[in-house]
This record gives C-alpha cells, sequence and structure tokens, in this order.
C-alpha cells in the first residue's frame, strides 16, 4: 500500500537535462579509440555544462561539470560502450555488410542506450532518472499538432493544418528500387498527419464544448 503521507515528486523532463547522445558522438568522430576533447551544453547564450571525454576500447571517461538550479554539480562517470551489429545490415536497405549500431549501456540498469542524461551529477537513462517529455504535459489538442507538424515537416510541408502537403517526389531517374520507392513511407506519414489533425480539431471542438457550457 503507497504511503498516503510521502509528498508527489515532479516528474522531470528530459529537455531540462544535458544529455549524452552515442548518435551525435559517433557522427562527430567522438567515439573512436583514442578520441578526446570536450564536450558542452548551452542554453541560450549561456553554458549550462561541460565534460572531458576519453574513449578507450570499450568505455568512455567523462569528467566536468554542469549547472542546476542549485549551483554547479561536478560530474566524474566511466560509460561502457556496445557496438553491436547494425539492423538489416546485410539488405540493400540497411548500412552495409558490416554495419555496426552504437550504444551507451546505462550505469544504472545496464540496458543499451542511445542517450543518457545527467541529473544529479549522475549519468543514466531517461527510466532510471524517472524523465519524461515537455510534450507529455500538453493537452491532447496540443500532441496531435505537434505529432502531425514533425510528420508535415517530414514531408516539406508548413505546420498547421490549413497548410498544403505536396505530393510525393518522383525522380526522373529510377534509383533504388524504383520509381514507387518511397511511395509505402509517403502514404504513411500523410494518413498519420490526416489523423493528426483530426484529433487537434476534435480536442479544440472539445474544449469549445466546455468552455460553452460552463458559461
Amino acid at each position: 500500500m503507497r504511503d498516503l503521507e510521502a509528498p508527489r515528486t515532479r516528474r522531470g523532463r528530459v529537455e531540462d537535462h544535458c544529455c549524452i547522445d552515442a548518435s551525435v558522438l559517433r557522427k562527430s568522430g567522438k567515439l573512436e579509440l583514442g578520441a578526446s576533447g570536450v564536450w558542452s551544453w548551452s542554453r541560450g547564450t549561456s553554458i549550462v555544462g561541460a565534460v572531458n571525454l576519453a574513449v578507450n576500447a570499450d568505455a568512455i571517461d567523462i569528467d566536468g561539470y554542469v549547472a542546476t538550479s542549485t549551483g554547479i554539480v561536478p560530474v566524474q562517470e566511466m560509460i561502457l560502450i556496445a557496438r553491436v551489429p547494425a539492423r538489416f545490415a546485410n539488405r540493400p536497405c540497411g548500412r552495409g555488410s558490416g554495419g555496426v549500431s552504437t550504444f551507451l549501456l546505462c550505469p544504472g540498469c545496464g540496458s543499451r542506450r542511445r542517450k543518457l542524461y545527467i541529473v544529479a551529477a549522475r549519468c543514466r537513462c531517461r527510466g532510471c532518472h524517472r524523465l519524461g517529455f515537455a510534450v507529455e504535459t500538453k493537452s491532447s489538442a496540443d500532441r496531435a499538432f505537434h505529432k502531425a507538424a514533425k510528420a508535415r515537416a517530414k514531408l516539406g510541408a508548413a505546420p498547421g493544418p490549413a497548410c498544403r502537403v505536396p505530393q510525393r517526389y518522383v525522380p526522373s531517374v529510377p534509383r533504388r528500387g524504383g520509381r514507387g520507392a518511397g511511395r509505402r513511407k509517403y502514404g504513411h506519414l500523410v494518413r498519420q498527419i490526416a489523423e493528426a489533425d483530426r484529433a487537434a480539431l476534435r480536442g479544440i471542438m472539445a474544449a469549445a464544448d466546455r468552455l460553452a457550457s460552463s458559461m
């Protein structure tokens, strides 16, 4: 039985904390054997954290600081690196034969993660820190608008239900997969936009009905 006297703590958000992203580090060459350098985070015009990175065969040493609401917190962690065969590495649509995916092992639960977050001087995964996303605090209509805007951006369309979605681009020269390549993904995004727009409009109408009934 849950203790009714225990105070309820506010769930943190991933957007409010410094993040170690394995994909970004790999693309910038900072996860190569023997690589070292400085990684920093900024919010607006202020630096909110900076760490030194040193990579050996299967781990990355992190030493630096992050700024919190209570002051400067030192950070010192050793995070193990997991390199596994990439998904669909042996298929034409994948990374090719020998492709490798890079993950970071969470020091708390040992799970493979793309991102680890620094909270109170500890570098852990989102689950260990019990972090949520800013979009989770929004209303259902706002979440639907956000989902539709992300899908529209992938198709090069402007955000908003009134904005027109462009037609699927068909190259004059057939590419890998033929002239129909991308048709399935385009159709999926269009359906996702339509469903999200309908959900957003339903949320707006429900809010309008509640406002009218309260008057």
